[in-house]
């Protein structure tokens, strides 16, 4: 029986984030079953930080097909998050993990849904200790309902712990390159 990964994220295909893409490649090469919830693509809305519209695609996209395994996020009548879909669509791949990229998109999707799959939050670069008590009013949620969370250096897994994080599922994944 093939294990199965559904792959949370902001924006997909994103060409800066080879850090994900890399993820991804690697647990097909590794025989894994994946599904991709992205919240936008890029090629179609720009993302926040970005001053255009991208238009250079990463070649593992194509290579992989990978477009074949994205779902973009559904949104209700007011162009919120449609939890009630999002959790039915997760419910049909039935996966063994559910991984979420980004912390406050893990606190987000977390604090109106509970995974029955094993839960995994990624803490990238985007947060510091400088903002994360500025920009949010933490990840309680994360840190109640996820069972792994990874920061990616121990700098921001400091950070995490400072906030109430569980030290037993706080561990520091750096991100390499291929």
């Amino acid at each position: 029986i093939q294990m199965k990964i559904i792959i949370f994220t902001n924006f997909f295909p994103k060409i800066s984030e080879t850090f994900i893409l890399n993820r991804i490649t690697r647990l097909i090469d590794s025989g894994i079953g994946i599904q991709i919830f992205a919240r936008k693509n890029p090629s179609l809305v720009k993302a926040q930080e970005d001053s255009k519209l991208e238009t250079t695609v990463h070649t593992d996209v194509k290579k992989y097909h990978l477009m074949d395994y994205v779902r973009y996020f559904p949104k209700n009548s007011e162009g919120l998050l449609n939890y009630e879909s999002i959790t039915e669509a997760v419910k049909s791949f039935h996966p063994d993990v559910v991984h979420i990229q980004w912390g406050n998109l893990g606190e987000e999707l977390l604090s109106d849904i509970s995974f029955t799959a094993r839960t995994i939050v990624s803490f990238h670069s985007y947060i510091t200790p400088k903002t994360w008590n500025v920009k949010y009013s933490g990840f309680n949620n994360v840190f109640k309902k996820a069972d792994v969370i990874l920061p990616v250096s121990n700098y921001i897994k400091n950070g995490l712990l400072e906030m109430g994080c569980d030290p037993t599922k706080a561990i520091t994944h750096h991100m390499g390159i291929d």
